[in-house]
């Protein structure tokens, strides 16, 4: 009788621990999704215009953003520009100025930041060549007064540049496919209070749009879970 007792005692501390285990996971998984539906919201990516960081060939993808995290350089972003969501590359803040080198038949940007010129590699972008498309858009919206911003001139490398300066509580953003992006080239920075979030991570997209959400909040709960981190 002791036997079947011990044993019985060890089955139910085994039960037990179990039950506790699976009631860790179910209200790990409950605080997870809450998290997620609380901060994170998801944009689908129907445009071009971030090739190759997004929609790069024949794969659809979309982000999640964070409404929580504050832009900072280089980070890709979701912003309302007339009535429309788009999603752009955080180049340039408040008081910071945007130039254009012109070198070895290319434009490359210089950025004026706390009275450093910076030369941006931008490794991001699909090609160095479309940054002739974005010199003459906004050139001749600056020209035109589509665009006003204040100016300043700085040497680098030798040549005088001229720096447009992003104004108060604005940012100014660009497509990585700059030959196919409408941005500030085209319309100016924008309101920093137009930025809905912080791209965070680029998740898959499946034909099917009720299994769409399953995959994409698996995916992302994985990534979480595993502290793997952003992704874009």
């Amino acid at each position: 009788m002791d036997v079947k007792f011990q044993r019985g005692k060890e089955k139910t501390s085994f039960y037990k621990i179990l039950s506790s285990l699976l009631l860790c996971f179910v209200v790990a998984i409950f605080a997870s999704t809450i998290l997620f539906i609380s901060r994170y919201e998801y944009h689908p990516v129907v445009e071009n215009s971030m090739v190759p960081t997004i929609n790069d060939g024949d794969e659809l993808n979309g982000v999640y953003i964070d409404r929580e995290v504050t832009p900072t350089y280089g980070d890709v972003v979701v912003l309302n520009v007339e009535n429309k969501s788009v999603i752009k590359r955080a180049i340039a803040f408040e008081g910071d100025g945007i130039g254009f080198y012109y070198e070895q038949g290319y434009f490359s940007l210089l950025r004026l930041r706390d009275g450093e010129v910076e030369y941006l590699e931008e490794g991001y972008i699909l090609s160095k060549a479309g940054n002739r498309t974005t010199h003459a858009l906004f050139m001749e919206n600056i020209a035109s007064g589509a665009i006003v911003m204040d100016t300043t001139v700085a040497s680098f490398e030798g040549q005088e540049v001229t720096f447009y300066m992003v104004g108060e509580d604005e940012i100014f953003v660009l497509g990585d496919n700059r030959a196919g992006s409408r941005d500030s080239s085209t319309y100016g920075p924008q309101s920093i209070d137009s930025v809905v979030g912080v791209a965070m991570f680029l998740t898959p997209r499946v034909g099917n749009e009720f299994l769409n959400g399953f995959v994409q909040f698996f995916y992302i709960m994985k990534k979480i879970i595993f502290f793997e981190g952003r992704n874009i």
